[in-house]
């Protein structure tokens, strides 16, 4: 049998019509419903179709999507292929989000197989009855309390850095000295985990290509091949793991593994005790850390979340090193990237509110004379402009634009607007979006959102934000477990170098700053935030 050219040319015609009508097989799945929606253009990469093109950044798309239709109580997308209702109305996201959590309580997340023991067994990619387990013997690791103990590992990483700067040549030699912000804030939150966490002391300001570092950026880059293996985890599961394809990068797992668990080894034989993460989750390991209630009484600020009755509850089960070992590694992921994201951010909105900045000095002085330079964690907590000008660093830059959750049965919502009378049936497996950037941008929310106003978090004001439309940390019994060692770590940074520097642009500061295009995670574009550091003139008499 002969193959022509023209069977060839069937073939490859017959291939791709297949593979377009596979890869858009959902897409009428809003159809004959009142849910408006907007038809993915291409195959496969449903509404983010526009990232990957390098179309528009991340927060272009989290807006876009959320302004796209105004009077809508839910909105039609598609993650991927999924179909996935983004829920617009507050008192529908604190049903589905809150009130109805068992039935929406997981996130969407993927099998990954036996090879990436250390990503699938952290707190964030749990499911189910394993996930309250976990997050009910890791949430006492977290309390104020336990924050007390972590201050002074913190503090020393904040006053490591801006000794660094106050000493560096550039400031004798022409009065400032320039950073790129997110690189020197990454470092800052690399040594505030491996101190806080692991028990490592490290200083990656001067040692600047120390392993702990580079191992940790790598860890939590998602951006280039690992956007391409995340789109292949969320379109052919089953593919990637018959092919035994690790989602982490195996060199940092083969780094983090033998840290941890020898870490534990060692002080198990030792009776080393360190008020750090290792030693909390040694304590989880055998069952002795408990949720302590009156800890709460001493917040580390307005965005700190509640936890929940889930989280208070007493565990009883043995954990294996791989799962205790899991949940370090995603402190530090989350720790090393995201709280880095957010101090540039902080950083940025000073540069461009030089009042609020000097305000804020005006404040941090005030607490040093007082304090007679020794700041104490319960000074930290009584600075209200700082954890002013914080909240509101992040209403404008959450650290995450929208939050998922799995449908785990069938449930019906109102019609989607006022004019409809149909409603709509979210299926099992559906997802649901909360689209946290546009509610915090949302001006019947935030009058003038596009404004950076810390007053909207006065003692006067403050009282009238509904908390379901400020969720930089995540809504329900599912939020960020983190958020106190977040704030604690911000305003160390922000006070210690804000105590000693100005916040001043150079030639080589970019204003607006810009993003990185065609990645699902949020990067700045190769230029970073490049800003000047210039030494205070201060009489604190």
């Amino acid at each position: 049998m002969t193959i022509t050219l023209v069977d060839i040319g069937i073939f490859v015609t017959v291939f791709f019509i297949g593979l377009y009508y596979y890869g858009t097989r959902f897409y009428d799945h809003f159809k004959n419903t009142d849910v408006k929606h907007t038809k993915p253009p291409l195959p496969f990469l449903g509404s983010i179709t526009n990232i990957l093109l390098k179309k528009e950044d991340l927060f272009q798309f989290f807006k876009r999507t959320y302004d796209e239709f105004p009077d809508e109580r839910y909105v039609g997308l598609y993650d991927t292929w999924i179909p996935t209702i983004m829920i617009r109305d507050l008192e529908l996201i604190k049903q589905l989000a809150v009130k109805d959590f068992e039935t929406f309580h997981d996130h969407r997340t993927f099998d990954l197989g036996n090879q990436d023991d250390l990503f699938a067994s952290n707190l964030f990619v749990l499911k189910g009855d394993r996930w309250k387990e976990m997050r009910a013997a890791l949430s006492p690791a977290f309390t104020s309390s336990k924050m007390r103990n972590m201050f002074d590992f913190i503090e020393e990483c904040a006053k490591n850095m801006t000794e660094y700067y106050t000493n560096d040549k550039e400031v004798n030699e022409r009065g400032f000295v320039e950073i790129e912000v997110k690189d020197s804030m990454a470092r800052y939150t690399n040594d505030v985990i491996a101190s806080s966490a692991f028990g490592i002391r490290v200083n990656s300001i001067r040692d600047r290509d120390n392993e702990f570092f580079n191992l940790g950026r790598l860890g939590s880059d998602f951006g280039g091949i690992q956007t391409i293996k995340f789109m292949g985890f969320a379109l052919f599961p089953k593919l990637m793991k018959l092919l035994n394809v690790p989602f982490m990068r195996p060199v940092v797992s083969n780094f983090f593994k033998p840290l941890i668990s020898d870490a534990i080894k060692n002080r198990e034989e030792t009776g080393l005790i360190r008020h750090d993460l290792i030693n909390l989750l040694m304590e989880a390991k055998k069952g002795t850390l408990v949720h302590d209630a009156t800890s709460e009484s001493s917040e580390t600020g307005f965005a700190t979340v509640q936890e929940s009755t889930i989280g208070q509850r007493k565990v009883v089960r043995k954990w294996t090193d791989t799962e205790l070992a899991a949940q370090a590694f995603l402190f530090f992921i989350a720790g090393f990237d995201t709280s880095s994201t957010l101090i540039t951010f902080f950083f940025y909105e000073m540069l461009r509110n030089p009042d609020i900045q000097k305000r804020l000095q005006e404040e941090i002085d005030e607490f040093m004379l007082k304090s007679e330079g020794k700041l104490t964690y319960n000074d930290l907590q009584n600075m209200k402009y700082l954890d002013m000008t914080i909240s509101e660093t992040l209403r404008m830059w959450p650290p995450v634009g929208a939050v998922d959750r799995l449908c785990k049965k069938s449930v019906t919502l109102p019609p989607p607007n006022e004019k409809s009378n149909i409603p709509y049936k979210i299926k099992t497996n559906e997802l649901i979006s909360i689209p946290i950037y546009g509610l915090l941008h949302d001006p019947k929310y935030f009058p003038d959102p596009e404004k950076f106003d810390p007053e909207r978090f006065s003692d006067e004001n403050k009282g009238s934000i509904d908390p379901i439309t400020y969720l930089p940390f995540g809504v329900g019994p599912r939020n960020c477990i983190g958020s106190r060692f977040a704030l604690l770590e911000i305003k160390l940074i922000a006070f210690h170098m804000l105590s000693k520097f100005d916040i001043i642009q150079t030639k080589n500061t970019q204003i607006p700053i810009e993003f990185e295009r065609g990645t699902l995670q949020l990067r700045f574009s190769k230029n970073g935030l490049r800003l000047g550091l210039k030494p205070r003139s201060l009489n604190l008499t």
